[in-house]
């Protein structure tokens, strides 16, 4: 049994878009069926039609039945989470090279302004290639802090410069302080959002032997309801 976006298979979708989330149309040999979820991003076509196709093949039911209940799963929080929509943010988890390029190729027609970092202590050699695929695919980078454990800020925020091939970034340690500025960016844009990519529904930031208090969801919802205040 197989699935796929691309080629034939026993699980085929035939055509999908992003509006207010996901609409798939799926066939099974002769059979069509439509998908609706909150979910958004590539990667979660995949993984519903993987699991689509596993419950179908285990349990007998008709698609539409099984379609039905997917419109009911909400998503994981932390994984392509919509903190706001106005302005359009999103966390997500991603903190390796192709996680992020999956979360950008899920956006190709925003204007992405992506803030993140890069766990210390850990495999240093994606760092630059981190650099890379921001620089290729976001229209502008805040290099910020992710986990310092027992790493200096600024060498861990180097390594990831040196993946970039254009000046479209800025080093900002302080996560809270790379958020709000990310979100004050936004009027420069055409048609931008935010991705705030490495730590997804974690609730700590680990300097040190400390774990300190910090989530990025309530971290945006926080400067958002300030920024609110302010301009009114």
């Amino acid at each position: 049994m197989t699935y796929s976006l691309e080629y034939p298979a026993t699980y085929k979708v035939v055509a999908y878009s992003f509006k207010a989330g996901l609409n798939i149309s799926l066939q099974n040999i002769q059979n069509l069926t439509t998908i609706s979820s909150s979910l958004i991003g590539i990667f979660n076509i995949y993984n519903i039609v993987a699991s689509f196709g596993a419950v179908h093949i285990l349990s007998k039911k008709p698609l539409d039945i099984i379609a039905k209940v997917v419109e009911n799963f909400a998503g994981v929080a932390g994984r392509m989470q919509q903190i706001s929509t106005n302005p359009y943010i999103i966390v997500d988890f991603a903190h390796t090279p192709d996680a992020m390029k999956n979360v950008f190729d899920s956006f190709v027609p925003y204007d992405i302004i992506v803030v993140f970092g890069a766990g210390g202590d850990r495999d240093k050699s994606k760092r630059k290639l981190m650099g890379q695929v921001a620089s290729k695919f976001a229209s502008y980078s805040y290099i910020t802090s992710d986990n310092l454990r027992f790493e200096d800020p600024d060498k861990i925020c180097d390594d990831i410069v040196k993946g970039f091939n254009n000046k479209n970034y800025e080093i900002e340690i302080d996560r809270r302080k790379a958020i709000s500025k990310a979100i004050s960016s936004l009027k420069n844009y055409k048609k931008p959002m935010i991705v705030v990519l490495g730590k997804g529904d974690e609730r700590t930031q680990t300097i040190y032997d400390y774990e300190l208090p910090f989530c990025d969801a309530t971290t945006i919802k926080e400067i958002l309801y300030e920024k609110s205040i302010s301009n009114s």
